[in-house]
Order: structure tokens, then C-alpha cells, then sequence
């Protein structure tokens, strides 16, 4: 096999980094590249274990999409999931994460062993039985919500669950991973997208279902007219729905041509997708979000 080109595209979470931080954004995408082979540099080898560090919040909504997924697979397959038994395979596998990466297990293979970043940084441990009663909290949550029960009701109308596609947006390829998709009313279609964390931008989230909407359309062949959308906050236990119309996809193309655009400034090859370090650079010293970043060794702030 011939070696693994680092090709351009899109996705929501690389917006989010790139706009977050521009050295962060070089250091996921580019920095890391090739970390995994044998032939790495030490830096490479060590800024793609830095990559799959996980903070707490974020391993908890992994932990949690993760049983939403499994559950609505097994109803699609025509098997009937129990609230008791998806907690109890929640609350192993995040016994189990926690128990590997206190081990340091993450160093041998960082992209299938989870690691935390207060075990990389020997930092303070969470307060674990709280994170744990947290992730059974939502997992409850989710079976007793209504969009859920609703999908046990109708499990015939299961489209998709967690399946990562790539759409062509404006001459970008644009990666998307629906939680899942439901068949709706009338030839419609039905975007489910859970949150877990405590504080969530309705902008945000509305550009991200925006995104899904080009893909229900563009990808399904589902009208515009007939695509919705739904927001489950699994934390706070609420949901919201965003309207999906042809003015909003308009919006949403926009979007990603003007992020993707922003993204390719700093390449001194466009045609190969090369990026030089300088061309991204740190955040300024003091930035409070570095103390949190995962990179932040390899930046010489933690």
C-alpha cells in the first residue's frame, strides 16, 4: 500500500478548532500526521497521542452517544433495548476507560485505548463516582426522553445511525456522522442530534444541523421542505427543534465555503494541502484556553 495522502476536506469539529486556535487546528490536522507509523518522528509520534487525549467532558458525551448508538442499532435490528442493561454496559465500558488510562495504556495504541489529559499532564483525577452517576443520569435520561421513546415506538423508520459520509459542498468534500436519522412524515426525513455538555450555543448548533440538512438533501434526495431537525440535550433533559428551509441551506454552503477558504490561506500548497508551521500560529501568551488544551506541552505552556 502506498503511503496515506493528507487530503483537504471539511468538518464541523475542524471549524471549530480552526477557529478556536490556528496552532491547535496545525498541530490536529497537520503536526500529527503520520504519528501512527513506524517512521514518525518523535514529535509526530507524540503530537498524535496528544490528539486522542480526551477531556472528561468530552469522554462522558463519547461514553453516552456511544449507548445511544448501540441502542438504536439493536432497535433497528429488531431487538428491544432495556434502560437497567445500557446503563450497566455504559457504566463497564467507563469503568473500564478509566481503569486503561490510569494504566497508561493509551500510549501503546493513543487512537483505540482513551486517554485522559489529567493522566498525561499528572493532574488532579476527577471526581470519578460523580462523572459515573452523570453518565447513568443521562443515560436515563435518554430512554425516557420523548424523541427516544418515540424512535422505540417506530424502529422500522430508522435510517441511519452513526454512519460517517462525505459530502461535496462547494467543491469541498465535508465529512458528517448523523447520531441518527429518522424516516419522517410524508417522504420526510428526521436529523436526531444528541448533546451532552453542560453549555451549548444555539447558533452553533443550528449551523452544524444546518450542514446535516445539505447532506439529508443533497446526499438522501430528500426536498428541503421536508427535512427537520431535532436537538436533544441529554444533561438538561429538553429538546428544540431547527428549521431546515432553502434559505438556511443556502446559508449553510455559504458557511462552509467561507471556513473552508479560511482554512487554505495559510497553505503554501493548495494542490498537495501543505501547511508550514508559521502559518498558524499560537494564541497569545496568557490565553486562558491553553490551559485546557491538549497541546500544550508541545507549546510549551503546560
Amino acid at each position: 500500500m502506498g503511503e496515506l495522502a493528507n487530503t483537504f476536506s471539511w468538518s464541523y469539529s475542524r471549524h471549530g478548532m480552526f477557529s478556536e486556535c490556528l496552532r491547535k487546528y496545525w498541530l490536529s490536522y497537520y503536526g500529527s500526521w503520520g504519528g501512527w507509523g513506524r517512521g514518525a518522528s518523535e514529535r509526530a509520534r507524540e503530537l498524535y497521542l496528544l490528539k486522542n487525549l480526551t477531556s472528561t467532558p468530552m469522554w462522558l458525551g463519547t461514553v453516552v452517544h456511544d449507548v445511544a448508538e448501540e441502542a438504536l442499532k439493536a432497535l433497528a435490528q429488531g431487538e428491544r433495548p432495556w434502560v437497567e442493561r445500557a446503563v450497566e454496559l455504559g457504566l463497564e465500558r467507563a469503568r473500564r476507560d478509566i481503569a486503561s488510562s490510569q494504566a497508561g495504556r493509551y500510549r501503546e495504541n493513543p487512537k483505540k485505548q482513551p486517554g485522559f489529559q489529567e493522566h498525561y499532564y499528572a493532574e488532579p483525577e476527577p471526581d470519578w463516582d460523580a462523572e459515573l452517576a452523570e453518565i447513568e443520569r443521562q443515560i436515563h435520561n435518554l430512554f425516557g426522553h420523548p424523541v427516544f421513546r418515540r424512535m422505540m415506538d417506530v424502529p422500522e423508520r430508522i435510517l441511519e445511525v452513526e454512519i460517517l459520509r462525505s459530502v461535496p459542498i462547494e467543491g469541498v468534500p465535508v465529512w458528517v456522522k448523523l447520531d441518527a436519522l429518522m424516516q419522517g412524515n410524508d417522504g420526510g426525513v428526521v436529523i436526531v442530534d444528541w448533546k451532552t455538555g453542560r453549555d451549548h450555543d444555539d447558533a452553533a448548533i443550528a449551523q452544524q444541523l444546518g450542514i446535516y440538512g445539505i447532506y439529508a438533501v443533497q446526499l438522501r434526495g430528500v426536498p428541503v421542505e421536508k427535512v427537520q431537525a431535532l436537538h436533544v440535550n441529554l444533561r438538561h433533559n429538553t429538546h428544540t427543534a431547527h428549521p431546515i428551509n432553502a434559505e438556511f441551506v443556502a446559508q449553510s454552503r455559504d458557511f462552509v465555503a467561507r471556513s473552508a477558504e479560511a482554512m487554505r490561506a495559510g497553505l503554501s500548497d493548495r494542490e498537495r494541502n501543505v501547511a508550514p508551521e508559521d502559518g498558524y500560529p499560537m494564541l497569545p501568551e496568557g490565553d486562558e484556553r491553553c490551559a485546557r488544551c491538549r497541546f500544550r506541552r508541545d507549546c510549551g505552556r503546560g
